[in-house]
């Protein structure tokens, strides 16, 4: 799940092959656009006090999603469907006194305690996604003291760990449209480095690693491996034939 920036505009959007990545490793993600002329960035830091409400809304979101969507349910089957609708009332609870009890930045303590209880199973709601913050940032300011500044902000607002505080070099559209195709090829290699880098840091930061779905875990180059190995050891086999069938076919084919 990835969050617009939270002023609205979407005039330097993140590139998909980054979203696809921040999907896979299983985070809430949060993008703050830190551009030198982003007239709202105060805004933005404020806003993250409210990040609480936030995930409350998406857990309500996906409770919605889960009872309507009947697409959904074929897909994960009728079993593993109902565990995530049961365990959505107790996620909401636990997000609501968790919130309620420290009146700040939220932490998952109260879902993760519920989950070791066995009372919610681990069913990969928004409510136990760890947040991971996404300074969207100009090339000019990357790595320097502006993100380092940026960084710390956000870190005092939301109580997040420095490491789960990434910054991103990206064109805004209009640059990547000037580009020639070769530049356009080369930002596009270095957005799904990226994603790998990402994919790779979120499973070093997560303090829990969900053991159904080690694919998320993994980079890209490998995932189209595992996942032909998969087909391949799931495909049908062909009937043995016996040995007379095997003597007349030889017989009838010479």
């Amino acid at each position: 799940m990835v969050d617009c920036p939270s002023n609205g505009t979407m005039e330097e959007p993140v590139p998909r092959g980054i979203l696809t990545g921040m999907r896979k490793a299983g985070f809430h993600i949060h993008v703050i656009n830190a551009f030198k002329n982003e007239p709202n960035i105060e805004e933005q830091i404020e806003w993250l006090q409210d990040i609480t409400s936030t995930l409350e809304y998406l857990t309500i979101k996906d409770r919605y999603r889960y009872q309507n969507t009947k697409t959904f349910f074929r897909a994960m089957g009728p079993a593993r469907a109902r565990a995530e609708l049961r365990a959505l009332p107790k996620v909401e609870a636990a997000l609501g006194a968790n919130a309620a009890r420290r009146g700040g930045p939220l932490d998952y303590r109260a879902v993760l305690d519920l989950e070791e209880q066995k009372a919610v199973q681990p069913v990969g709601l928004i409510g136990t996604k760890d947040i991971l913050y996404v300074l969207n940032v100009n090339d000019a300011a990357a790595g320097g003291e502006q993100v380092e500044g940026w960084r710390q902000r956000v870190t005092a607002k939301t109580g997040a760990a420095p490491h789960s505080i990434y910054a991103i070099p990206l064109k805004s559209e209009l640059e990547l449209h000037q580009m020639s195709p070769t530049q356009q090829e080369e930002m596009r290699r270095e957005y799904d480095l990226f994603s790998d880098d990402l994919i790779r840091l979120c499973a070093e930061i997560r303090t829990r690693q969900p053991k159904n779905d080690v694919r998320r875990y993994v980079p890209f180059f490998l995932r189209k491996v595992i996942t032909e190995a998969e087909a391949k050891k799931n495909a049908p086999k062909k009937k043995k034939q016996s040995r007379a069938m095997k003597y007349y076919s030889q017989q009838f084919n010479n």
